[in-house]
């Protein structure tokens, strides 16, 4: 399912207290051992929320979120076990890379929905909560030299101000317009395995992440219940 897809039927329901909040854990804290963390580049976009409904990339703000949320997740990830790196930003992926960060990507989305949403689950996990790429993902670790790989996607809507104003005219006539989101999820997989082996979700109608403060509070909530 593509992800716009998936999120819209999220924001969809967001007001329906149908998705859950709970964090997926398998591990409570990094073994002693562990030697690396590496930080995936993570998937950001900020688009604004038109008359027409329609949902527009902005491209500054989304450099300006960039800078927010990576800094707010260095600060997070300064507190835990084990060292972190970042992926250099001229280490391209080659074709075999490229694949394995789409299938974690693709795994992600899976989990949101089959965990998080009200009669989505999949029949063949009810039994097996477990998540694993395979071992595939050994190639990530050691081109990294990393034992786990940290993923984020994000996504943050702002309403126009058109429609802010549409909104207020539908309301008084009792129509009720669709919200605009912050959407996002995290993950960690185990490079060895390619088991994932922690996961958490966001999905409201507040927050800011063009602003230091509104990105330190969403990868606080975000991380809280990560493994340390």
């Amino acid at each position: 399912m593509n992800i716009k897809i998936i999120f819209i039927v999220l924001s969809s329901i967001i007001l329906t207290g149908c998705l859950g909040n709970k964090a997926i854990v398998t591990i409570d804290y990094f073994p002693p051992q562990t030697k690396t963390i590496v930080l995936l580049e993570p998937d950001i976009e900020l688009s604004e929320h038109t008359v027409g409904g329609m949902l527009v990339p902005k491209a500054e703000w989304t450099k300006l979120a960039e800078e927010n949320l990576n800094k707010a997740i260095q600060s997070k990830m300064n507190s835990i076990r084990g060292n972190i790196t970042n992926i250099n930003e001229n280490d391209s992926l080659d074709d075999k890379g490229i694949q394995l960060m789409k299938t974690i990507a693709a795994m992600g989305n899976t989990v949101l929905i089959h965990n998080y949403v009200a009669n989505a689950s999949l029949p063949t996990k009810k039994d097996n909560p477990v998540w694993s790429m395979g071992e595939e993902t050994a190639y990530l670790k050691q081109k990294y030299n990393a034992d786990y790989g940290l993923f984020f996607y994000v996504r943050d809507q702002f309403t126009s101000d058109a429609r802010k104003a549409t909104k207020l005219l539908a309301a008084l006539v009792g129509i009720q317009m669709a919200a605009a989101v912050q959407q996002a999820y995290a993950g960690i997989v185990d490079l060895e395995t390619g088991q994932l082996v922690w996961f958490n979700h966001l999905l409201k109608t507040s927050g800011d992440t063009r602003t230091q403060k509104g990105a330190n509070e969403m990868i606080f909530e975000l991380m809280k219940d990560m493994p340390s």
